[in-house]
Parts: structure tokens; sequence; C-alpha cells
């Protein structure tokens, strides 16, 4: 089972003290910002994630 990540464990991933969750890195996201129970990150989509419609899934 994959590691359950608490607000505390995702404001290490910003700075670089833990590594982030394995989705981060197939998603390529980089979290920039976690607090206040939210996290905010960048994501540069990926061809792979768009569907026949054009639409993000």
């Amino acid at each position: 089972m994959a590691k359950m990540y608490t607000m505390s464990d995702l404001q290490r991933v910003v700075m670089e003290a833990e590594t982030p969750p394995p989705c981060d890195h197939t998603m390529q996201i980089k979290v920039n910002k976690a607090e206040n129970g939210i996290s905010r990150g960048d994501w540069k989509v990926d061809g792979k994630y768009i569907n026949g419609s054009g639409i993000i899934h």
C-alpha cells in the first residue's frame, strides 16, 4: 500500500525534504505550496492526459 501523505508531509515536499507522492511523478506535478489544508502546484499537461475531445482527464 502506498504511503498516505499528511499536510505536514506535503509541506516537506515543498521544502524538498520529503519525496513527492508517486502520482506527482507520474503526472509531472511540482508542489510549490501547502498550507491550511490546501496544496498548490504546477502541472505542465502532457499530451497523454488529453482525450480525443481535447479535454484533460
